[in-house]
C-alpha cells in the first residue's frame, strides 16, 4: 500500500524553484521523471480547500526531492501536515 503525502505550502511554488533552486517546475519535472502535471498540482496546494489538497505517493515526493537535492521531509509532509519524519 502507498503512501501519499502532499508538498509544504509554497515548498514547490514557481518563485521558491526559480529562487532558491534555479529550476522550473517543467524542468523539475523533467529531472524527477514525473508528468507536469503532477508537480504544478503540488506547486498549487495552497490554493485547494484542506479536504482536496492533492495528494501525491512519496515514492514520487523522493524523487522531486532527490532532483533538488534536499530531503523529502523539508518538502513534503502527511496530508494533515504532520512532519513525514525519519530516514526513508
Amino acid at each position: 500500500m502507498a503512501t501519499y503525502v502532499r508538498a509544504r505550502a509554497y515548498a514547490l511554488d514557481q518563485t521558491t524553484l526559480t529562487n532558491k533552486h534555479g529550476i522550473s517546475g517543467t524542468a523539475l519535472a523533467r529531472r524527477a521523471g514525473l508528468a507536469v502535471e503532477t508537480v504544478r498540482k503540488q506547486q498549487r496546494i495552497h490554493e485547494y480547500p484542506p479536504q482536496d489538497v492533492p495528494r501525491i505517493e512519496l515514492a514520487k515526493a523522493q524523487r522531486i526531492a532527490d532532483a533538488l537535492g534536499q530531503p523529502v521531509d523539508a518538502l513534503f509532509c502527511h496530508p494533515n501536515g504532520d512532519p513525514i519524519g525519519g530516514a526513508l
